[in-house]
């Protein structure tokens, strides 16, 4: 899971210094997603809100994303991924677990319950600890504020308001 594998660069958070392979700056984003879906919760529980934050992986699924593979990669990963992958629809299911499920816990990580999380039905999926380093979440808030011009209000004012 590339999650997990994954550590927020904030000296290249945008990949504008050094494009590493793309699983690295793929990895970077998915955890960043992860860092501020946890914050937000986090600043809503502190706000007293009801509103909840989650989110969601779909695993490996079978997609167009490699639709213009060729030659041997193409056949590589028609194998890898009739081992490992399950289809789009099924990929699909974890994010509409966590949009509408009354299941689902305020902050929870969802996805595919099978070897890896890469397949199966929606189910909590482990957050690896670099996601929950308040700190870092912090930090990644901040930086969202900056790069987009955005200041977000504070929730407190937000949901009263």
């Amino acid at each position: 899971m590339v999650v997990h594998r994954a550590r927020i660069d904030f000296d290249n958070l945008q990949s504008e210094r050094k494009y590493d392979r793309l699983d690295a700056t793929y990895s970077q984003s998915k955890l960043a997603d992860l860092i501020f879906a946890i914050e937000l919760q986090r600043r809503l529980s502190g706000a007293g809100s009801t509103i909840i934050s989650t989110s969601a992986r779909p695993g490996l699924a079978i997609t167009n994303i490699f639709a213009n593979a060729t030659g041997f990669f193409r056949i590589f990963l028609s194998v890898l991924t009739r081992l490992l992958a399950q289809d789009a629809a099924l990929g699909a299911l974890p994010t509409l677990f966590a949009a509408t499920s009354p299941d689902v816990e305020p902050g929870g990580y969802y996805g595919p319950n099978g070897s890896s999380e890469r397949k199966g039905y929606p189910a909590p999926a482990r957050i690896p600890s670099a996601a929950t380093d308040e700190a870092v979440a912090k930090r990644l808030w901040a930086e969202t504020e900056r790069l987009t011009g955005t200041v977000f209000a504070p929730l407190s004012q937000a949901t009263t308001d």
